[in-house]
């Protein structure tokens, strides 16, 4: 990215450092920058609100837990962002904590001009750092369910509205049916009309298309998704989704991609790209035969990502469910999630176009232990004890 076109934020805590920022943004003729008074928690405060800028320059110099507040404002920026950040400890272990959390250079203060300048040159000319840490990008979240109707879209709605709303991640959500597709229904939005375009047209494909193309829910929570004619003719071009996933890599958190109950090569790829595996099933003998021939299949072709096998409607059946035990033993393959049944509240949020961020009912919370799953931070059900089951 060339500096005309770098967008940067600096949090300084003192007027003097501030003072040298402000001298050496003139100095490389910065036309997007902006120095604001305060440090990390500052800048956590702001981007849980809106998005952050590439770059970001951030003061921990009255930070109690520097590591701790560094990975916080990791998680409420975009993955793309790069940070330097300025401290008054010239301590080793700090710097090392700090380059392995991502960060791409710790400046002591007082700022050197020199140094300062050399450091902004090199972050924003893309000439590389040798000891930065990996560019960082959203995971893909691939979403299919084993039949029609179990469910998937449901669940991949929720999901990211809890990601976005309950952790503050960026996330966007990508609907691949572009005919009968739901995510606008289920957030009460009207779907963009133009995607089939950037679907079949890769070489079209840049920045500012995307940004026109998504459709806000809130500053965290996007759709990407189409509303066709069912007269038209919809051929998407593997290149073209890979040219829009990686645009979308650099500004989400998670791109959670919800598949039409189909099999084909773009399908195939997909599931292939994707970091997470998101399974969606139902209690019956048809949805555990095709658990079981979509699981042979992903364990065969794809051994670099996590598959989350989620039994949903459970007990819709009555009686004649097949047991989770059962379908667990038949399937060769643990049973990671159970989604209770209950048509009521699923009927009452859908036709609301409501999600299930921050409702504390049962199925909300079924659905909340999947967003933790996907976070790495599974939560652990506590036994009660005999004595706390009396009251």
């Amino acid at each position: 990215m060339s500096l005309d076109q770098a967008s940067i934020t600096a949090f300084i805590e003192n007027s003097a450092d501030s003072a040298i920022f402000d001298n050496v943004a003139k100095q490389l003729n910065l036309k997007n920058y902006e120095v604001i008074e305060g440090g990390v928690r500052n800048a956590i405060e702001l981007y849980q609100e809106k998005k952050s800028p590439d770059y970001l320059v951030v003061d921990i110099s009255k930070s109690d837990l520097p590591s701790s507040d560094i990975t916080r404002l990791f998680e409420v920026c975009s993955p793309n962002v790069t940070i330097v950040v300025i401290g008054t400890k010239n301590e080793v272990s700090l710097y090392r904590d700090l380059t392995k959390l991502g960060i791409y250079e710790y400046l002591l203060s007082p700022l050197f001009p020199e140094i300062l300048e050399t450091t902004l040159q090199s972050i924003m000319t893309g000439k590389s750092k040798t000891e930065v840490a990996p560019t960082k990008t959203g995971k893909i979240i691939a979403c299919m369910g084993a039949r029609g109707g179990v469910g998937a879209t449901f669940l991949a709605s929720n999901v990211a509205a809890m990601l976005a709303g309950e952790k503050l991640r960026r996330v966007v959500l990508i609907d691949l049916d572009p005919y009968f597709g739901t995510f606008s229904l289920n957030f009460d939005l009207k779907e963009n009309i133009h995607l089939k375009e950037a679907f079949e047209n890769p070489g079209r494909i840049d920045q500012i298309l995307i940004e026109r193309l998504l459709t806000p829910i809130n500053e965290r929570l996007y759709i990407f998704g189409s509303e066709e004619s069912l007269s038209v003719k919809v051929d998407y071009n593997i290149e073209g989704l890979d040219e829009i996933i990686k645009y979308l890599k650099k500004q989400f958190h998670y791109i959670i991609i919800d598949i039409p109950h189909t099999f084909n090569d773009t399908v195939s790829k997909i599931i292939k790209k994707s970091n997470i595996f998101l399974f969606i099933t139902e209690p019956t003998v048809a949805g555990l035969r095709d658990t079981g021939r979509l699981l042979q299949f992903v364990n065969k072709e794809v051994t670099s990502h996590r598959c989350i096998v989620i039994l949903n409607k459970n007990g819709q059946y009555g009686e004649f469910d097949v047991d989770v035990g059962e379908f667990a033993k038949i399937l060769k393959n643990k049973v990671d999630h159970i989604i209770p049944y209950d048509t009521k509240i699923s009927i009452e949020f859908l036709n609301q176009g409501k999600t299930m961020e921050n409702e504390k009912n049962r199925i909300a919370n079924s659905i909340r232990n999947i967003m933790f799953d996907i976070l790495g931070t599974p939560q652990v059900q506590q036994k009660k004890s005999w004595f706390k089951k009396l009251f």
